[in-house]
Parts: C-alpha cells; sequence; structure tokens
C-alpha cells in the first residue's frame, strides 16, 4: 500500500489533500504533518514512498525541510513534490529543485494534475526499490564483504558477509562509519586516506591483515570503487572485500616449497629446466648453471643459452628427439650431449625430459634434467683404454704362442727327420758287415 506524507502548516490544506487523495486513491495511506520539524520525524519512522511538501510554513521553511530529508541516507530517495502559491518566483523554483525538489504544483492544487504527479512519484521509487532490492540481493548472496559508503563515509548499505565478519547484525552496521568499525587508528593510518583517494574518482585496491570479532585474523583484499549520481559527481563508495587468507597460505606454502625444492637443487648436481611451450619461457635451475661454470645471475633463463652452449653438431640431434617427443613419437627424451664450460671445456651432459600435454592431447611443457657426466665419460674412457691395451697385450701373447707352437712343430719336423736318416744309416752299415 502506498504511503503519502503531506507537510502543511495549515490543517485546513491538510484536510484538502487528503480528501483528494483519498478520492482518486482509496488504499493510500495518508499521513499527515503540521509543522516542518513533525514532517522529518515521521519521514524518518514511517519512510513514506512520497512527501507533499508546502513551502511556506514558520519556523522551518520547505526548503530547510527538503535539504534536511536530502541529508538523511533513510530519507534522501524519497521524491518529493514541492507545494506552492502561484507568487512563487522562477528563481525559487529553481532553488528547490536544485536543493533535491522532484517537482512543483501551485495552489489552488488541481486534482488530476497532483494524483499524476502522486503516480509519477511512486513509478520513480518503486522503480529504485526495484533496483536497490535486486542490488541487496545480488550483495546479499555474495560471499565477499560488500558495502556501499555516502560521501561521509557512512554505511548505507552492507551485504550478510560484512555485517557476519564483525559480529554484528545489518540493521546495527547502517550508519557506522569505518571508524567506528575498525577502530581509529587503523581507520585514519590506512582506510582514511584510501576513501579520500577514491572520493576523487580513484579505483582503489589494497590488502590488509586485520583481527575479526567472529573469525579471528584475516588477510583481506579490499576494493573501493567510486559510484556516481546523475550529475557525473562522485556521490560514495562501493566496497568489495574479499578473504585471501586460503591463497595467502597457499602462497606461502608455495613459496616454502619451492625454497626446499631450490635448497634440494642447489644441493644436487642434477640441473632442472623447464620449458613452456606455449610461451616460449624457459627456467634453468641454479645447478643446471653452476655445472656449466656459472652462478645462477651470471646466465639469462633464454632458450639461446642452451644453443649457444651446446656443441653444434648435437643440436640437431636434440631437436629431432624433442619433436619426437613433443609430437607423441617417443616416450621421453633420453641424449648424450656436450655443452662448453665457462672456462672453454667440454662438459659432457645426459639429458633426460618428458612432454606435459593439456586436455586436448597439445604439448605445452617440457621439463627435464642435466646430469654432468664427465667424470664418468673419462672412466669409460680410460676403462676403454686399459681394455684396449689389455686386448693388445693378450693378442701379443697369443701371436708368441702361435709362435712358440710354430717353432715346436718345426723342431719335432726335424726330430723325425733326423731320426729317420739316423736308423736309415745304420740299416746300411749292418747291411755291409753281413756282406763282408
Amino acid at each position: 500500500m502506498p504511503k503519502i506524507l503531506v507537510i502543511d502548516d495549515r490543517s485546513d490544506n491538510l484536510i484538502s489533500v487528503k480528501a483528494v487523495l483519498k478520492s482518486y486513491e482509496p488504499d493510500y495511506e495518508v499521513i499527515l504533518a503540521r509543522s516542518g520539524r513533525e514532517g522529518i520525524d515521521l519521514a524518518v519512522s514511517e519512510r513514506p514512498d512520497s512527501i507533499l511538501l508546502d513551502i511556506q510554513m514558520p519556523g522551518m521553511d520547505g526548503y530547510a525541510v527538503c535539504r534536511e530529508l536530502r541529508s538523511k541516507k533513510i530519507t534522501r530517495q524519497i521524491p518529493i513534490i514541492f507545494l506552492t502559491a502561484k507568487k512563487t518566483s522562477a528563481e525559487d523554483r529553481i532553488k528547490g529543485l536544485e536543493i533535491g525538489g522532484d517537482a512543483y504544483l501551485a495552489k489552488p492544487i488541481d486534482s488530476a494534475e497532483l494524483i499524476a504527479n502522486i503516480h509519477v512519484m511512486l513509478r520513480i521509487k518503486k522503480a529504485e526499490d526495484d533496483s536497490l532490492r535486486v542490488y541487496k540481493t545480488i550483495v546479499s548472496s555474495s560471499s565477499d564483504m560488500m558495502a556501499l559508503l555516502d560521501r561521509e563515509f557512512t554505511y548505507v548499505v552492507v551485504n550478510t558477509s560484512y555485517a557476519k565478519a564483525f559480529g554484528m547484525t545489518i540493521e546495527q552496521l547502517i550508519g557506522l562509519t569505518p571508524a567506528d568499525v575498525f577502530g581509529e587508528d587503523i581507520y585514519e593510518t590506512l582506510i582514511q586516506p584510501y576513501l579520500e583517494k577514491c572520493l576523487k574518482g580513484n579505483l582503489v585496491s589494497y590488502e590488509i591483515n586485520y583481527d575479526f570479532p567472529a573469525a579471528g585474523k584475516q588477510d583481506m583484499d579490499v576494493n573501493y570503487n567510486p559510484y556516481y549520481d546523475d550529475n557525473h559527481k562522485v556521490a560514495g563508495i562501493v566496497v568489495n572485500t574479499r578473504n585471501i587468507t586460503k591463497r595467502k597460505q597457499a602462497e606461502e606454502e608455495l613459496k616454502q616449497s619451492k625454497e626446499r625444492y631450490d635448497l634440494a637443487m642447489m644441493a644436487s648436481k642434477d640441473g632442472l629446466y623447464d620449458w613452456n611451450l606455449s610461451t616460449n619461457e624457459i627456467y634453468y635451475s641454479p645447478g643446471w648453471k653452476r655445472m656449466l661454470g656459472y652462478e645462477d645471475n651470471e646466465l639469462p633463463n633464454n632458450f639461446s643459452i642452451w644453443e649457444d652452449l651446446t656443441k653444434k653438431e648435437d643440436i640437431e640431434t636434440s631437436w629431432q628427439m624433442q619433436k619426437e617427443v613433443i609430437n607423441k613419437q617417443r616416450d621421453r627424451f633420453e641424449l648424450e650431449f656436450k655443452m662448453k664450460h665457462k672456462e672453454g671445456h667440454w662438459v659432457d651432459i645426459l639429458s633426460r625430459a618428458e612432454a606435459v600435454f593439456d586436455n586436448n592431447g597439445k604439448a605445452i611443457r617440457i621439463i627435464g634434467t642435466h646430469l654432468d657426466i664427465t667424470e664418468q665419460k673419462q672412466a669409460e674412457n680410460k676403462i676403454r683404454l686399459q681394455l684396449e691395451e689389455l686386448r693388445n697385450w693378450y693378442k701379443a701373447m697369443l701371436n708368441r704362442e702361435e709362435r712358440v707352437l710354430q717353432l715346436k712343430t718345426e723342431v719335432n719336423e726335424l726330430l723325425v727327420q733326423a731320426r729317420k736318416s739316423i736308423r736309415y744309416k745304420s740299416v746300411e752299415v749292418n747291411d755291409t758287415e753281413d756282406e763282408k
């Protein structure tokens, strides 16, 4: 049921206006005030949908009443129709509109015109109420702490999350200021400077760790956005505060995890690299650089570093194998190649890597390790040389044994021949003696 407040110091005017309203709109609730002060009090307590306000009243005239109604957050949006005598000047009408009046009606009042204006004001009020209701619904359903401050930094609207964080109801918060809620010290040193900056039309963001009555210490991301009236002037500030405690904890855990990982990588002889195929950015761990004689700050995380330091004939082989891994033609990358040390000598590297694929099967990262196998390769070369020497010695020994066997065979053959010769000569001597 629409509620209309009529403010006029003359009883006859109040009675006639009420009669007109009731004759056209019987369902209207009409409230009467016989002075400006009484009208203001009733506007605050009854919250009417529209106000009919006489200008010429003793003590507090209509202009003063309008000005005070517009200064109060609870009555600021109520449409006001001034009732004025015909002799009111154009300057006075302009003055009334500038201080917040929405329309003028001249006395004696035309009933049809009065009702038409009331209908217009009610439509305006309903539209504003509907808009505010939608806004409140959206704001109230948000888990973020949301509020609306006027130019005096007074809470006009707050949502449930905001009130709950301070252990208060919405009704208890409305009308307070951030100084009342957060305390003077935090307000003056941190909050107020940011609010004043926002009031000048600037977007403001900052983080604060605050000890809430209900939730304890929480990390909050605070954003201030200016909102503007129809004249494009800043009318107040929209506050959006998001709890980022869990995010901060996750960031801290990630930071500690990275520090532990970096320490482990520093202690390890292995080097790590992480190549983002989407951005072509690459990360080389301190160990990766250290095995080539460089400190972490001496080599940039740039892909060209690998190409510049890798032996030319190994680059093409590496590229081909990486391409096969990216195209899923090979499960993993594993290759030995040489990279140049800071001091100029070559370092033998064993590189192992695997690709990371997205949900569409596209390779998005390659993560791998480098292992310095120079000492291993040197040991292998030493063993290989020793084996070669042993093989040569063994071969020489075999050759020597073959020669000995050959000599033995030749000697045996000579001995056999000698024995045959001796037996022949022995037979020949015996035969001669027999003949004699």
